[in-house]
């Protein structure tokens, strides 16, 4: 690692059940590994359906039967973001594109990334939405965030 990261973004298309999910989990890592304090760790949704919203009772579900609590409520990405966060990490190809093509817009230098990127049992695929999944599909959707944030702490915090 040459640069310290002080910050990461998680972004889904709703913020309800993706993105704060990993956001959960890495706080988790980072807590576990003393580092908390050290790094800001946040999630956001690329579109205003959920705002204000808290995270999917069937994700809290999954996340709390893994030890994990998620506290947070919907809210939409902000361009300030670019800036502000040393990661970007988006769910699927298709939102990292976005995301890059916003980031532009702004003219910013933020590391725009598929969050699967560091992924040791998925590297580079989409985390799907499970939303319409059942809860299969939340425990599946689990896994990949639970394997995605072990790769990006191995990849980032690890020296």
């Amino acid at each position: 690692m040459s640069k310290k990261i002080d910050s990461l973004l998680f972004v889904c298309l709703g913020n309800i059940c993706r993105s704060p999910a990993l956001h959960a989990e890495m706080e988790h890592i980072l807590h576990e590994n003393g580092l908390s304090k050290a790094v800001h760790v946040d999630s956001c949704a690329l579109r205003f359906s959920f705002i204000g919203s808290p995270a999917d009772s069937r994700m809290q579900a999954v996340a709390k039967s893994h030890g994990v609590e998620i506290h947070t409520t919907a809210k939409p990405l902000q361009s300030a973001y670019f800036d502000q966060f040393d990661f970007i990490f988006g769910v699927t190809q298709d939102i990292v594109d976005e995301l890059k093509m916003l980031a532009n817009d702004f003219g910013s230098k933020t590391n725009v990334h598929l969050a699967t990127e560091y992924s040791e049992k998925y590297p580079k695929q989409d985390i799907r939405d499970p939303y319409s999944c059942g809860e299969k599909g939340f425990e599946v959707v689990w896994d990949q965030i639970t394997d995605s944030c072990l790769g990006i702490y191995q990849h980032l915090f690890k020296e």
